[in-house]
């Protein structure tokens, strides 16, 4: 229950400062109430938490648009080559590999991550929504810290720590 509300919580929140929104994505992929003994109810109720916190960011950048900080150029450098790397990658998935059940799953992947860091990196560049997401960071380690310390024996296979960490967590290093 203490999830769920501080969720919610962060999503209504979200609308005034999208910063929260942010956090509350974090958050989602840091503790991951799908996999917890906890959020057994969660998951049976069919919710995706990601995506709701991330709709909720969205509108909280059109809604609470005085608390987006202002950015010289609109759009930087670094931010281009994010674009033109996710060009890159729709080319490649279209005309090299082709579009395939996997492709999709890392494409989807890819342009969600390269859309976060785009909102993120506009949003964190005040100093005190920088600080806001450090200390989230901060929780979200000491959560998955807790939650690898107490992991029981069978969750270790082939060298890895299965069911710690978020939704993607379980792909990030496969062989």
């Amino acid at each position: 229950m203490a999830f769920f509300g501080v969720f919610w919580a962060a999503c209504l929140l979200s609308l005034c400062n999208p910063i929260w929104g942010v956090v509350n994505y974090m958050i989602v992929y840091q503790v991951d109430p799908t996999d917890a003994w906890w959020g057994q109810p969660l998951t049976e109720m069919g919710i995706r938490f990601s995506l709701f916190a991330a709709v909720f960011t969205m509108i909280g950048l059109i809604v609470a648009r005085k608390h987006v900080p202002h950015a010289r150029p609109s759009f930087s450098l670094w931010e281009w080559g994010v674009v033109a790397m996710f060009l890159i990658a729709a080319l490649n998935t279209m005309l090299g590999i082709g579009f395939g059940p996997n492709a999709r799953t890392e494409f989807e992947k890819f342009w969600k991550v390269l859309l976060f860091t785009l909102i993120f990196s506009r949003l964190a560049s005040k100093r005190s929504h920088f600080k806001i997401i450090l200390w989230t960071l901060v929780g979200g380690s000491l959560y998955l810290g807790y939650d690898a310390y107490t992991a029981p024996s069978w969750a270790f296979v082939l060298g890895r720590l299965e069911t710690v960490g978020g939704p993607d967590f379980s792909t990030t290093s496969l062989k």
